[in-house]
Formats: structure tokens, C-alpha cells, sequence
């Protein structure tokens, strides 16, 4: 949980201080996670404040660096997907994300599978350099 949580937080702060939203407005921000193993979460936020050891890339030779997070300003804000709707239409959308690239049984007989692609306006192509934009939206 610690490592894939490491990894998610880098990625918020790197969207954020390089504004890599569409529109590039964002500077600052707050993570809103489902309320599990918060007070571990809470720990980890604040300890890659004062530290974040990333690792350095091909531009900048071996070793690492102390790349604390600026840009997410607030411990975690949590809250039980049970009652927040942000919370299960994230689910919804993570669902079908995967059956974009895996269709179950399911999926492929209700022929659902496209679901997906009807997101590609609201996609952040910039999220990743692997980013599958153009496929999605084949509908």
C-alpha cells in the first residue's frame, strides 16, 4: 500500500506544480481518498513533506533527490465511499476502465465495453506518457 500510494501522491504533485491540467490553472490541491487506512496515509503525506527520496532519472545521472510535496496543502480529507458520490462514480469510471482493456463475460455480451471511450473529453491525455486517448475514443 505504501509504495503504490508513494507513486500516486508523486503523480498528484507533479500534475499539480507543473500545471499539467488542461488549461494549466491548478497549483494547489487536496487528496480526497476513501476513508481506509487513513491515519497510514495521513503519516505518509506528512513524512513526504519533509522528505520524498525520488529516484533521478536519465537527465540527471544516478543517486536521487529530496523532492518534498509542495502542492498538496492539506492532510488527507476522508470520506466513506458508501456516502460520497465522487467516490463511487470514481469506481464506476476505474470499472470501466478495465473492462476497456479486459471485458468480462458481462461487458462484452451486453456489447458495454465502449463505455469507457465516452470519457475521452474529460480524460487527462497528460497523465501519462502512455496515454491510450486516441483509442478510447473510438465510439
Amino acid at each position: 500500500m505504501k509504495k503504490t500510494w508513494k507513486v500516486l501522491l508523486q503523480r498528484v504533485e507533479n500534475t499539480l506544480a507543473f500545471k499539467n491540467f488542461p488549461g494549466g490553472h491548478n497549483e494547489k490541491g487536496i487528496i480526497i481518498p476513501d476513508d481506509t487506512d487513513g491515519g497510514k496515509l495521513t503519516k505518509l503525506l506528512r513524512e513526504m513533506r519533509r522528505f520524498n527520496n525520488v529516484p533521478n532519472n536519465q537527465y540527471h545521472g544516478d543517486g536521487s533527490r529530496n523532492m518534498r510535496l509542495r502542492s498538496i496543502v492539506e492532510d488527507p480529507v476522508l470520506r466513506d465511499s458508501a456516502n460520497s458520490y465522487l467516490h463511487q462514480m470514481a469506481d464506476v469510471v476505474c470499472y470501466f476502465a478495465r473492462q476497456f482493456y479486459e471485458p468480462n463475460r458481462y461487458v462484452r455480451k451486453k456489447g458495454i465495453r465502449t463505455f469507457y471511450g465516452l470519457l475521452g473529453n474529460v480524460i487527462n491525455p497528460h497523465a501519462t506518457n502512455y496515454s491510450t486517448q486516441n483509442k478510447v475514443v473510438e465510439i
